[in-house]
């Protein structure tokens, strides 16, 4: 008897699981998948709320004001590119200007390898591009300007 029960003793457990099993899935009574199945019904999470106030409240928000001084550069001197930069949100606070792109009079892109606070100029026209940015309820608002400077 010992040495039956270790030779079948598993494949007599997975045949009682297995009936177990597929007693569930197929039985017809309410506490079978079947039975579950049919008892669950489709539930509203959000219930009667309506958003539609908060998505017009979003999308007529105005983008950032962003507001730069025109500017004409010395070839040779120093400049801070942020100097004479300003941006506010729609409720007036200020917000932090950034430079995406500076492109040299030789149309070349020198965004990375400019000091953007200790600018040097060479004679020629700069395109500088600004950005100011503000999250707003959890949707991004974002404001870009390209400015020429002319440096003599």
């Amino acid at each position: 008897m010992k040495s039956f029960l270790g030779e079948y003793g598993k494949i007599i457990i997975l045949t009682f699981a297995l009936i177990g099993i597929l007693a569930f899935v197929f039985g017809n009574g309410d506490e079978q998948l079947i039975g579950m199945l049919r008892k669950a019904e489709p539930k509203a999470t959000v219930e009667h709320q309506d958003n539609s106030g908060i998505v017009g409240n979003i999308t007529s928000r105005e983008s950032p004001i962003l507001t730069i001084e025109k500017r004409t550069f010395l070839a040779g001197r120093t400049y801070n590119l942020l100097d004479g930069t300003e941006a506010r949100n729609a409720d007036g606070q200020y917000l932090p200007v950034q430079i995406e792109k500076i492109v040299n009079p030789e149309n070349e892109e020198i965004t990375e390898m400019v000091d953007i606070q200790n600018f040097v100029p060479k004679c020629g026209a700069y395109q500088i591009t600004y950005s100011a940015e503000e999250t707003y309820m959890t949707v991004k608002k974002k404001t870009e300007k390209t400015i020429v400077f002319v440096a003599d």
